[in-house]
């Protein structure tokens, strides 16, 4: 069902307070299925929200506060389907706070997805703090303005200040939460100072949402919705009929969500039929082993049996072959003293050895010393030899020259003495005669 837009009618206001409702409701747009659904209180104002755009038929929107997106596109929904030319934005850092609690990064890209498949065309995603984004408004440019973030009072009053600039003079704000008074919320006492001083209208349900125009300039749908505020029965029937719708809204997530569940439940009850009838092959199967199991069962008893009897055989041959260990044990024990003894013997045999074979090659080194000096003795003894041959040679050379000196000193002797025989008979002579 598409929304539409019922102009205003020209025929005098009823007088009575069902006439004065009903005039309301001819907004027909307020009947409107929603689009988008997700776990929020903001679901039962989903009617409202509705009716709220045709009634103020807003160039601007902005919401403070996303979160998973119902109130947010519930007004793009509405933007979309009544054709408006028109903007909306919505802010959020999509992290939660004290009172929505933290969440992860799945939200805002759900969220972002969704805006992305339906109304990128005028709507956009900002992901900002809302003291961050209010600069990037020019002032009174907003016609439509949802505050939805942290509801403690210095909170929801910060924000309606930061953003009143931004206002258009038939600017219209909603305030969520506002029948909710603990767990620190503050809306609630901030709507009632705001209603003294500007009109208002409030709904209870789905946790409260209040309604104020900021600007001058109302519309003739908002006014008159003001105006209702006044009188108790025709208000408590506009009441009544958006909280039913809301309701309603309300309801249909939670048959989806029943309808999901019964989805997965089907699909489980068939997986669940699988799984039975492969359980029941698996039984029949299941038999057949065990039957086949029970035989080898009595197959394997019986090979119990026999190892049971080969057990007792190998228990004695175990016996016998642990008296031959130990037997063997006391053999090798023996052996093994004895070989320490021949160890140690060993050991001595080896250093004796290697005495031995150091004073052997000591006597070694001596003779081959002994055998050097011999050498050279022999080399001495060769060289006198030759020296003594030569020697020889030159004695007999000189024996022959002695004895041809001893003739020659014969002789020379020989005529010495006759020449002293000679002198010695001149001297009587000479001795006679005077001569001195």
């Amino acid at each position: 069902m598409a929304l539409s837009y019922t102009p205003e009618t020209e025929s005098p206001e009823p007088d009575d307070a069902p006439g004065r409702a009903a005039f309301l409701f001819s907004l027909r747009s307020m009947f409107a299925p929603p689009a988008f659904l997700a776990e929020s209180a903001w679901l039962e104002h989903i009617p409202f929200a509705f009716w709220t755009v045709a009634a103020l038929r807003p160039q601007t929107v902005v919401e403070l506060g996303v979160y998973n997106g119902p109130s947010y596109f519930a007004f793009c929904q509405a933007v979309a389907e009544l054709g408006l030319d028109a903007r909306c934005y919505g802010v959020d850092t999509w992290k939660g706070d004290a009172h929505a609690g933290l969440y992860g990064e799945e939200i805002h890209q759900r969220a972002q997805a969704y805006n992305d498949a339906h109304y990128s065309s005028f709507s956009r995603l900002v992901r900002s703090t809302f003291d961050e984004a209010a600069p990037h408004f020019s002032d009174g440019s907003i016609d439509l303005l949802h505050i939805d973030g942290l509801h403690a009072y210095e909170a929801v009053r910060h924000d309606f200040e930061t953003w009143l600039p931004k206002l258009s003079d038939r600017a219209v704000v909603l305030l969520h939460d506002v029948n909710v008074r603990e767990r620190g919320f503050g809306v609630f006492k901030f709507f009632e100072e705001i209603r003294r001083e500007r009109p208002t209208f409030e709904f209870s349900h789905g946790h409260g949402l209040g309604v104020v125009g900021v600007g001058a300039l109302q519309s003739e749908w908002m006014t008159r919705l003001y105006e209702i505020d006044r009188d108790a029965d025709a208000g408590r029937a506009v009441r009544e009929t958006f909280a039913r719708l809301g309701r309603g809204c309300a309801e249909a997530f939670e048959a989806r969500r029943w309808e999901e569940a019964a989805h997965k439940l089907r699909r489980a009850l068939d997986e669940s039929g699988a799984q039975l009838r492969e359980a029941s092959a698996a039984r029949e199967a299941a038999r057949g082993e065990i039957e086949a199991a029970r035989a080898e069962g009595r197959r394997l008893g019986a090979a119990l049996e026999a190892s049971a009897r080969e057990a007792a055989a190998a228990r004695t041959t175990q016996a016998a072959l642990a008296e031959r260990a130990e037997a063997t044990e006391a053999a090798f024990q023996k052996v093994r003293a004895a070989l320490s003894e021949t160890e140690r013997e060993a050991i001595a045999a080896k250093a004796a050895a290697e005495a031995l074979e150091t004073r052997v090659l000591a006597r070694l080194a001596s003779l081959d010393e002994l055998r050097a000096r011999l050498r050279e003795a022999e080399a001495r003894r060769d060289a006198m030899a030759d020296a003594a041959a030569e020697a020889g040679a030159q004695s007999e050379t000189r024996v022959e020259e002695i004895v041809t000196l001893t003739k020659l000193l014969g002789e020379a002797e020989t005529k010495a003495a006759a020449t002293r025989r000679e002198l010695d008979a001149k001297k009587p002579v000479e001795a006679e005669c005077g001569t001195p």
